[in-house]
């Protein structure tokens, strides 16, 4: 709720969903977004994304397991922030 300043997360999401949106939320408001447009979730998921994976972290699950979801689950975010991540940084 931008023009509140206000991130509201829903209850009940659990502590990786709830710390994504958390960042998402995070990541419009530091970028200065006021709608949900397609270009401004993407934005908004890389900020969290740049925010949330280590890159260090993110190396030693890569080489730990190939499977995304194994590496997401490792590194606490989303499949999608992780999505994010891999199109972000590489």
């Amino acid at each position: 709720m931008p023009n509140h300043h206000t991130i509201v997360l829903r209850s009940g999401l659990g502590y990786v969903r709830e710390r994504t949106a958390l960042a998402h939320g995070i990541g419009h408001s530091e970028l200065g977004h006021c709608d949900d447009r397609c270009v401004n979730e993407r934005e908004a998921d890389n900020f969290a994304a740049d925010n949330m994976i280590s890159p260090k972290e993110f190396d030693y699950a890569i080489r730990r397991s190939s499977n995304l979801a194994t590496i997401s689950r490792e590194l606490r975010v989303t499949r999608r922030l992780l999505d994010a991540y891999l199109h972000w940084e590489y």
